[in-house]
């Protein structure tokens, strides 16, 4: 049994766009977060592979969020030509709608779970 943890070091092999203090940051509220919405993430008797599932979704949300663009509109105009570059998004939270479902399935029975294909 182990608990769901997720650091800096799980970033190292990616190139994020953020300073450490903004991924200490991002890590904090992806995983406040995912208990917000599966709270027996929060518990230290996780198995290891409903942990590692957490982490994987955990991961993804994060590099997501450090990957985002700053919300900038840019125009440029060539001569006669234009072209604009939107490079805003909408921040709706951490998580997608199916990763929330993911995450509220790794607390599900381990039938369910197993059902909806993390665990199986």
């Amino acid at each position: 049994m182990t608990a769901l943890v997720l650091t800096a070091y799980d970033f190292a092999d990616h190139d994020l766009p953020v300073k450490p203090g903004r991924l200490a940051a991002l890590i904090e509220d992806s995983l406040a977060t995912a208990v917000m919405h599966a709270p027996c993430l929060a518990g230290a008797d996780l198995t290891d592979a409903t942990a590692a599932a957490a982490k994987a979704i955990l991961r993804a949300a994060v590099v997501r969020q450090a990957e985002s663009g700053s919300g900038a509109l840019q125009s440029e105009t060539f001569g006669s030509h234009s072209y604009t570059l939107d490079n805003r998004q909408q921040r709706t939270g951490a998580f997608w709608p199916s990763e929330i479902a993911q995450l509220q399935a790794l607390c599900a029975e381990p039938a369910r779970a197993a059902h909806v294909g993390w665990l199986a």
